[in-house]
């Protein structure tokens, strides 16, 4: 399993923190700071993971980067991120626009590690499942 995982977020400290995290548990961070620099980096590495936040400042937002990236690999998991949660985003929003999970900024180490290996375990199954 390749073990790259793409950050999509416009703010450059949670990229510069989540990617320190990331390669600490020994992924290769990618990391965009807009939609189509997301999805365009997405087509060339093909990450099985993607967090990305709800909003971000060119407008376009991660619901949308969600859904190219879930027409493009159904398999991908993609997960949603926000220090601001509002209530136009409910889970069910969240899950019919494609999204696996969601975590709210900021969050610890220790619950990003216990995503990254939860993500790890469940991309491993549908592997050997594709074998």
């Amino acid at each position: 399993m390749d073990k790259n995982i793409l950050i999509v977020d416009d703010e450059e400290e949670i990229l510069t923190v989540m990617g320190h995290m990331t390669r600490d548990l020994g992924w290769e961070a990618y990391v965009a700071t807009n939609a189509k620099d997301a999805i365009e980096l997405f087509k060339r590495v093909q990450p099985p993971l993607v967090l990305t936040d709800l909003l971000l400042k060119d407008g376009v937002g991660g619901v949308n980067v969600c859904k190219e990236i879930k027409n493009i690999s159904p398999l991908t998991l993609v997960i949603a991120i926000s220090g601001s949660y509002h209530g136009s985003y409910s889970i069910s929003h969240l899950r019919r626009s494609k999204f696996d999970h969601f975590v709210p900024k900021p969050f610890k180490f220790e619950q990003f590690k216990k995503l990254i290996e939860t993500v790890q375990m469940c991309r491993e199954s549908w592997d050997e499942l594709v074998k």
